[in-house]
């Protein structure tokens, strides 16, 4: 039997304007309904689509071009992933946003594996939606005039990352993560809040990869930091002190990462 794939869109199927065009697919009404309901009140300039299973996106990749696909994992037929890649097999294929109701360790590993654009867990705050949009037409605008993507070197409030712990997964936003410190091959994390430490069953080198986009700095072989919440730097011990809601945490750092750190931020 022949292996079922997506087609390639008809050559004299009716063209798109210039706008950009999405597809949100989810077999769930209220699922449809939540990213929709997004993109009409923040962003009414995106026209969108909606498809329930794989034999829809069929049909509709058919007859459109879209730049981005909201898609959700758990379809019948072919789930999310599976679809997604016959997605990225197409010319000049959408940037694919995976959306779940839970967070899964394997499931954002083989996004990030699949070189999907973002992984979202429903609810989606309205916030973190437009910022979503934000990165995903700046990356839309660079792909079409052929320059490289923008790269974010400050830190949207808003924006959260997955991190692997001891029940599952951790989403925390940037802004709410003093310092990562290494662990052996884990790592332990510091929260802004209360200094609340957790430990991260990821080693350092995984986590930078993760964050360095995104504002947060890797200082030797010990320690990423937030460097907006850098108060003071203490040449004496090559010490750092991190500002939080209910204090300062300090952490001492080699002379090669107290110097690199010293030559990046402002301090009094």
């Amino acid at each position: 039997m022949k292996k079922e794939t997506l087609p390639h869109r008809h050559q004299h199927a009716k063209p798109e304007d210039n706008g950009r065009h999405c597809l949100i697919v989810d077999d769930e009404f209220s699922g449809r309904m939540m990213i929709a309901g997004l993109l009409s009140s923040g962003f009414p300039e995106l026209p969108f689509h909606f498809a329930t299973s794989y034999d829809e996106v069929q049909l509709m990749v058919s007859q459109h071009t879209y730049d981005i696909v909201f898609l959700d994992i758990n379809l019948p037929g072919k789930n999310g992933l599976e679809i997604a890649v016959e997605l990225s097999k197409l010319e000049s294929g959408p940037l694919v946003v995976l959306v779940s109701a839970h967070e899964r360790f394997e499931w954002s590993r083989e996004a990030l594996r699949l070189g999907l654009f973002d992984y979202l867990i429903k609810p989606i705050g309205s916030e973190e939606f437009a910022e979503l949009i934000a990165r995903l037409l700046d990356r839309i605008t660079a792909r079409q005039s052929g320059k490289p993507a923008p790269t974010y070197t400050t830190t949207p409030t808003e924006q959260k990352i997955s991190l692997r712990v001891i029940n599952g997964l951790l989403s925390i936003k940037i802004s709410d993560i003093v310092c990562f410190e290494a662990d052996g091959s884990y790592s332990v994390l510091t929260i802004y809040e209360d200094q609340k430490t957790i430990t991260i069953f990821e080693p350092l080198c995984d986590i930078e990869q993760k964050t360095t986009n995104w504002g947060l700095i890797r200082l030797g072989r010990r320690h990423i930091i937030n460097p907006t919440l850098v108060e003071r730097l203490n040449n004496k011990d090559h010490s750092c002190m991190l500002r939080t809601q209910t204090g300062y945490k300090v952490i001492g750092l080699s002379q090669t990462a107290y110097n690199q750190l010293k030559e990046m931020v402002k301090y009094e």
